[in-house]
């Protein structure tokens, strides 16, 4: 194909617009069920059950009305940011250290130790549930913000870990040195030298974190009750014997993914250098 500019030519090559199709619709497939979710948490509660939906309507706040005033959306809401708050940053500084440490430290079972820390993780949730319950009703910690918030801590630590240790393996250790000689201790060289210069990583750790924690349903709904239970629990309590409320479990589910969403756009820059940080040394 003849360009009309400097004499060029404008190659467009087959297989490269055949990829990008297939990646707009993978993107348009991805999207719909959020659009969906979107507009019908703006229906009249007649029209949210149409099958099939409807797209051109009035929108209405009745349903956000409802949620407010008529469920514990709030109180969720409120469990969540507290639990979130807490757990997630203490889980990322702790998950940084234990890293930093399995990546610059050698001593006689690193691995066995780093691999412990995934099996932990990895271990399904249904498995440790009940002896989880079992202790934190022993401690008296059971339907309490510290108790959830401990589970958290320790139980998504062990990806955390996996994740910061090899985000401090792209940091060269002759930095390490380098302020060692400069007169930092070893915290004073973690916390003030490379913890600075992983912030990528430790942003989309972080992110990871949250994510995690925000979206759990299981242990939540197992370890906590109506006074200090979290969102997402909630939310699925809007499933009764007689049916679903599309309006309310839309509305629910449009307003709880917004903060993950927001801290995602205020830290993005940040997440792409960390998702990419390593892949190339």
């Amino acid at each position: 194909m003849d360009a009309g500019l400097g004499g060029g030519s404008l190659e467009v090559k087959p297989l490269s617009v055949l990829v990008h199709v297939v990646l707009i619709l993978i993107c348009v497939a991805l999207m719909l069920p959020i659009l969906y979710m979107i507009l019908t948490a703006f229906k009249p509660k007649m029209l949210a059950v149409l099958i099939p939906p409807v797209w051109i309507f009035s929108p209405t706040l009745d349903n956000f009305e409802r949620l407010f005033t008529g469920t514990e959306f709030l109180n969720g809401f409120k469990n969540s940011i507290i639990i979130a708050a807490v757990s997630v940053p203490i889980a990322t500084i702790i998950s940084a250290m234990a890293g930093y440490a399995l990546d610059r430290w050698d001593f006689w079972g690193k691995e066995t130790v780093a691999l412990l820390f995934l099996a932990v993780w990895m271990f399904p949730a249904i498995a440790l549930v009940i002896p989880l319950f079992m202790i934190h009703q022993a401690l008296g910690l059971l339907n309490t913000h510290i108790g959830i918030i401990l589970v958290y801590i320790y139980g998504e630590a062990g990806l955390a870990i996996w994740l910061m240790r090899t985000y401090f393996s792209a940091i060269p250790r002759e930095i390490d040195e380098a302020a060692r000689l400069d007169g930092h201790s070893a915290f004073g060289a973690f916390f003030k030298v490379i913890l600075p210069l992983n912030r990528s990583g430790v942003a989309s750790t972080a992110l990871i974190l949250l994510m995690l924690i925000w979206n759990d349903f299981l242990v939540a709904y197992i370890l906590t009750r109506s006074a200090v239970r979290p969102l997402i629990p909630v939310i699925a309590g809007f499933i009764g014997f007689h049916g679903v409320d599309i309006g309310l479990m839309t509305a629910a589910g449009f307003l709880s993914s917004l903060p993950v969403l927001v801290i995602a756009l205020l830290i993005q820059k940040e997440l792409v250098k960390g998702f990419t940080f390593g892949a190339i040394r």
